[in-house]
């Protein structure tokens, strides 16, 4: 049996109308590509002291890793500020057939040399309940003692991905 789709028909008045249309090839998936466009953070908690026998953290280096399904991509590391600002727009190609493409989590992390990267705080969105786009978030972090981060947020469908 043919799997039903919503197909962007033309634009009328500047306003997209959408057709119903049967497919009989592949079934339905999401498929397009995520931008995510990582602004800034404020009040990062600290995580690295400056002596080399530990002691009270006084700065961290932070970068903002996005994972979505399989795929991910990371910012530069910016060192020893706890509110770094990087500007830079990451993509990501999603394909629901490689894995769940409809949360993305954001997790702000501090970068280490000698030891395991720390968090510093995360976020995760629900993609498809957006109702707009780009999607700006100015966002307290879960688990980021009081750390705030700025990004926009959007997804360019695929064509055989409905929206």
């Amino acid at each position: 049996m043919a799997s039903p789709m919503w197909i962007l028909g033309e634009c009328v008045a500047g306003i997209a109308v959408a057709s119903w249309a049967i497919r009989n090839s592949k079934p339905l998936r999401k498929k397009g590509r995520l931008f995510v466009k990582a602004k800034s953070a404020d009040k990062v908690a600290p995580a690295d002291s400056n002596s080399l026998l530990g002691g009270e953290a006084v700065s961290s280096d932070p970068y903002l890793l996005v994972r979505c399904g399989i795929a991910e991509a990371r910012t530069r590391t910016v060192e020893k500020d706890l509110n770094p600002k990087w500007d830079e727009t990451m993509e990501i190609e999603l394909d629901e057939a490689k894995g769940d493409v409809s949360v993305v989590t954001l997790e702000l992390k501090d970068a280490n040399t000698f030891k395991s990267d720390v968090s510093l705080g995360h976020m995760k969105l629900d993609l498809f309940s957006f109702t707009e786009m780009p999607r700006s978030f100015d966002a307290l972090l879960k688990d980021g003692r009081g750390a705030t981060l700025h990004v926009d947020v959007w997804f360019v469908p695929d064509a055989e991905t409905p929206f």
